[in-house]
């Protein structure tokens, strides 16, 4: 039998002991003995790992439980994308960079139109389907090195590193393309999007700010649009958006 990928220990075993690794009646993995002689694991052997391989079953189970509770104080809990707090820790972080960096960074905002439709229509279930959705498109299309948060109720963020106005703006117009084209419920779902890309003395406020300005900016120009905040007007920016 050849378990190993590594050619050097690509040799036939004689003997074979397997364990399974189970804590509370699930399944973890599995722990594997093999050894070039024939009859190599004694009746000690197999009792001594059975006893071992029973705490590490423990040891590893509570680790992935640690894993999954640090994991939901960062996450939410629909979506499965960063929280609002952790973004804006991720953001405070990227800020600190582009004090010594001169990479560029963009940051999106995206909002669901007439969301609240949604949920006086088809009700509130229907509603988190169109959010999980929603959210699992924009975790695919935005790139590795970006962050996605829920930003909160049915708005998202995407800091994009690295990025600059044109590129941060071709992929908000592939998420806002791939969502209108997508069947998530049985109301086609569409998205306003605002882009706006730090500039040397921007504040994390400012960024956040010319984001939000830029999304309102499309949300009054019938939604489902992309708003580049260079773009627009100042007096665009300062309008009171409408509801």
């Amino acid at each position: 039998i050849e378990l190993f990928p590594i050619k050097e220990l690509q040799q036939p075993l004689q003997s074979l002991y397997c364990l399974p690794l189970a804590a509370r009646k699930k399944f973890i993995g599995a722990c594997i003995l093999g050894s070039l002689r024939s009859n190599a694991f004694t009746r000690y052997h197999k009792d001594f790992m059975d006893t071992l391989m029973n705490q590490v079953s423990v040891v590893i189970d509570n680790a992935m439980l640690h894993g999954r509770i640090r994991d939901l104080a960062h996450t939410d809990g629909l979506t499965g994308l960063l929280n609002h707090r952790t973004f804006m820790d991720k953001l405070d972080e990227e800020f600190r960079r582009l004090d010594r960096d001169d990479r560029p960074f963009s940051l999106l905002l995206l909002d669901i139109d007439h969301f609240k439709k949604i949920n006086d229509e088809f009700g509130h279930p229907v509603g988190d389907i169109a959010l999980k959705g929603v959210a699992d498109i924009i975790r695919k299309t935005a790139r590795t090195v970006d962050f996605v948060a829920r930003y909160g109720g049915e708005e998202f963020a995407v800091g994009m590193v690295g990025a600059d106005s044109k590129g941060a703006k071709q992929t908000a117009e592939r998420i806002r393309r791939t969502v209108e084209q997508s069947v998530i419920i049985e109301k086609k779902i569409t998205l306003s999007i605002g882009v706006a890309t730090f500039k040397r003395g921007d504040s994390k406020k400012d960024l956040i700010a010319h984001a939000d300005a830029a999304l309102y900016y499309a949300k009054r120009n019938n939604r489902n649009l992309v708003s580049l905040y260079d773009d627009i007007d100042d007096r665009d920016a300062l309008a009171i958006p409408k509801k």
